[in-house]
């Protein structure tokens, strides 16, 4: 009686940890692209910052879409977004965007798609930031979400596209 032998390689976003079942379950509830093991949480939930802030490396800023509210209260800095990089008119533009990012980071919107960005910008006031890892055996490219107030995870670029959250489309590419 002879043996095979079996070759295996295994893919997977190792950058994180893999979400637990209430966790998944959560996350591909509001996010139907998501999958299984292309994905992880890579730190836990934290009210004090945002999808916005985390794109330009703050941990301790909220970023408020225009028309919104900031929860001094809660104890974290919040900013009127269109009131500190746009012309509080309660409508964010691209060009309030390009400000934002071209003062943040010395960004342009000059990227062509994911794989030349360093940030991509959802119209639905999302942003999501380039994760450099070798996740997916460097087959993929990877990005960074801080999701709400919920967790930050990494995830395959397109994998937040049609988000049940109201996060809208990639629009523009930041590098």
């Amino acid at each position: 009686m002879g043996w095979d032998s079996l070759l295996h390689t295994y893919i997977a976003a190792l950058c994180g940890s893999q979400p637990k079942p209430g966790e998944r379950s959560r996350f591909s509830g509001s996010f139907p692209a998501l999958i299984h093991c292309q994905w992880s949480i890579t730190s836990g939930a934290d009210p004090s910052y945002n999808c916005i802030a985390w794109s330009v490396d703050e941990t301790n800023i909220w970023y408020d879409s225009v028309g919104g509210t900031c929860n001094h209260a809660a104890g974290y800095c919040c900013i009127d977004y269109d009131s500190e990089f746009g012309n509080n008119d309660h409508t964010l533009t691209t060009a309030e965007m390009d400000t934002f990012y071209s003062k943040k980071k010395g960004y342009t919107g000059s990227g062509s798609g994911a794989s030349d960005a360093q940030v991509m910008y959802y119209s639905g006031f999302h942003a999501a930031r380039k994760k450099n890892c070798s996740c997916g055996k460097g087959q993929w490219i990877m990005y960074e979400s801080k999701c709400g107030n919920a967790e930050r995870i990494e995830h395959i670029y397109d994998q937040l596209d049609n988000s049940t959250l109201g996060y809208g489309s990639r629009t523009r590419y930041y590098k």
